[in-house]
């Protein structure tokens, strides 16, 4: 089975890309494709993840957490997408820099899932912009804590995208600029 994680990132998506699959629904179940929704799947990838402590899940494992997320039998191709996947609004920066637990955050999806064909797609924006649309949401303080000590001119996608390539082991990873969406976003749909 082909297991699609859209993470995000925060600020880029509004959903969009949830919203679409789901008006194809039915479209997309007859030719063997399951959207799960994250009401569906964040509490049992939650759960799932503090239990493994870092592990990875046994066959029967994943299979209670497939079971309890599918609602079709034994689909070809599985599809999530939040950016909660990349954790709350407050971890877009560390001192390193923007996302340093991108990877692994992704090296643990995979560990729950370790019998599919994972793959990964997230859209990335200026990390000005980025700050603008986070800093709203983040309910730890102000810009200084948001940003936790990086100098704005220190945030480049170059590292984090890098580690979750790297975390990825050769898995498909699709990344897109989330300023190009207007032209792009019927090839990004189909591609996830």
């Amino acid at each position: 089975m082909q297991l699609v994680f859209h993470v995000g990132v925060h600020g880029t998506d509004g959903d969009r890309m949830l919203k679409t699959l789901l008006n194809n629904r039915n479209w997309l179940l007859k030719n063997g494709t399951e959207v799960v929704t994250p009401n569906r799947h964040r509490g049992i990838i939650d759960e799932a993840l503090a239990a493994l402590e870092g592990g990875t899940a046994s066959g029967e494992m994943e299979g209670i957490m497939l079971d309890a997320m599918l609602e079709s039998d034994a689909p070809a191709r599985v599809v999530m997408s939040t950016p909660t996947f990349m954790g709350a609004p407050g971890r877009v920066c560390g001192r390193e820099g923007l996302y340093p637990q991108m990877a692994a955050r992704v090296a643990a999806l995979m560990r729950l899932f370790p019998s599919s064909e994972t793959e990964f797609f997230l859209a990335i924006r200026n990390p000005a912009t980025l700050l603008a649309e986070v800093l709203p949401q983040f309910t730890g303080g102000g810009y200084d804590e948001l940003v936790q000590g990086c100098s704005p001119e220190d945030l480049r996608w170059r590292a984090p995208i890098r580690q979750l390539v790297q975390a990825a082991g050769g898995r498909r990873v699709v990344i897109w600029c989330h300023e190009d969406v207007p032209l792009i976003w019927p090839e990004v749909v189909r591609l996830v």
